[in-house]
């Protein structure tokens, strides 16, 4: 009997302790969240990312068993994805019990056709054309991280005080970069930049730049906003084009090829953020460092 009672009392301290170093799966739509919930709550989750390395929000479409395995989690972070749309009500139908809560709460999310980063333009919002890249300012970021720990720490209340500490460790990294990138671009305050894909204006507001897209409304510029766009290019005395991973587009050609301007590939879903974002401002700078670009078309592939 006496043995019988101390097994008892020792399977009461273990499980508890099996059922929380388990953790919860914890499901993402992209990477980069996949990379902050991991800093902050360590190998006490299991994070699941719908949408693999190398792989277009735009185009992916996650298979039967995808989904079999995203309806497992316990916990979902949306980023109002337009994918997440489509997958959500699906999800719901085979986990009622599936917490859903926004990465970031109460976030303004800009226009996802503007050229521009105001937010007092009067440009038509399509629905569903919110611009959704957030993850590259590092003031979002550092709104979303607190509230990442609470969220998960609610779900592992054994772990609060863990994930308090990796949240502020990764706060300091995180405005360090950002104060290290202010530091960087404050000689460039207003001034523009030219991407395919209007993917950085949450960068551009952060460090008071203006990001001009080549891309209007999803669709390639016609041959009248080609020739205003290559004017304004010339006067701005423009050497580069920022073109993410999955771009192709002839636009792009030729504009490289009449303005003699590089074409400089980024990944912003590459999974460390913290990289990317450091990667952007460096390529940013560059550009407006670079003189006497000869009239070729040439990739290059931001090293991260």
């Amino acid at each position: 009997m006496r043995l019988y009672t101390i097994l008892i009392l020792a399977l009461c301290v273990i499980l508890p302790q099996i059922v929380h170093a388990k953790g919860v799966t914890v499901l993402t739509s992209i990477l980069p969240q996949a990379y902050l919930i991991e800093r902050i709550c360590g190998n006490h989750c299991n994070v699941v990312t719908i949408i693999p390395e190398n792989q277009s929000p735009h185009t992916y479409s996650p298979s039967i068993h995808d989904m079999v395995k995203f309806s497992h989690a316990e916990l979902f972070f949306s980023m109002n994805l337009l994918l997440e749309k489509r997958i959500i009500p699906k999800l719901m139908a085979s986990n009622k019990t599936m917490h859903i809560v926004p990465t970031l709460p109460h976030l303004y999310l800009k226009d996802g056709h503007c050229n521009h980063t105001s937010h007092d333009d009067h440009a038509i919002h399509d629905a569903g054309s919110s611009d959704p890249h957030f993850w590259l300012s590092p003031v979002k970021l550092a709104k979303a991280v607190p509230h990442i720990a609470k969220v998960l720490s609610q779900q592992l209340p054994a772990y609060a005080h863990v994930m308090e500490l990796h949240a502020k460790q990764l706060l300091g990294d995180i405005q360090g970069l950002h104060h290290q990138v202010q530091k960087q671009l404050l000689p460039y305050k207003n001034k523009r930049f030219y991407v395919y894909h209007p993917s950085y204006a949450y960068f551009a507001e952060a460090y008071e730049l203006e990001q001009v897209a080549i891309e209007l409304h999803g669709k390639s510029p016609t041959s009248k906003e080609m020739g205003s766009l290559l004017m304004q290019m010339q006067r701005d005395h423009a050497t580069t084009i920022f073109i993410n991973q999955d771009t192709s587009s002839r636009s792009v050609s030729l504009i490289a090829t009449t303005l003699g301007v590089r074409v400089v590939q980024i990944n912003p879903l590459h999974k460390n953020v913290l990289n990317t974002i450091e990667t952007i401002a460096n390529q940013i700078y560059q550009s407006f460092q670079v003189k006497g670009i000869s009239p070729k078309v040439a990739i290059l592939r931001a090293v991260r």
